[in-house]
């Protein structure tokens, strides 16, 4: 199953952060992994979260505006090195990496990354090729 981040565009204002974040857990919807870009007047909210269909459902509900994005969502060893074995097949298939943020860390080994790639299926094909694991929806992100 596809990781899909949320995308919401939020007003740059003191509270609104923390309002998504109540919503979410109010809804026993738990974030994953986070980013967030200013723009003067407005942020930029990425989310990736454990239950993405009731995420969207939630805060389309209360009026905000949310879009999708498939996204690639990778583990990557805490070592020297360890980013790169994720990063180099991407560039030998001559793949854009569109935006890239880190996420959650497991048992303090490894980083949970969220990619954004100009090429979904061919990324996700270079990637197994290499023997990188992609995380999936059932996964239990």
């Amino acid at each position: 199953m596809p990781i899909y981040e949320l995308i919401i565009h939020l007003p740059n204002e003191p509270g609104k952060l923390s309002e998504i974040s109540g919503i979410l857990g109010a809804n026993d919807i738990n974030i994953r992994a986070m980013d967030i870009a200013l723009t003067g007047i407005e942020g930029i909210l990425s989310l990736v979260v454990d239950n993405h269909s009731k995420g969207v459902q939630v805060c389309r509900s209360l009026g905000f505006d949310v879009r999708e994005r498939e996204v690639l969502a990778v583990w990557v060893p805490d070592h020297p090195g360890g980013l790169n074995m994720v990063l180099k097949p991407l560039y030998d298939s001559q793949i854009i990496v569109d935006r890239l943020y880190l996420a959650a860390c497991r048992n303090n080994q490894d980083t949970m990354v969220i990619i954004e790639v100009s090429d979904i299926e061919a990324s996700k094909l270079a990637l197994l090729t290499s023997g990188v694991n992609l995380i999936n929806s059932h996964e239990g992100l």
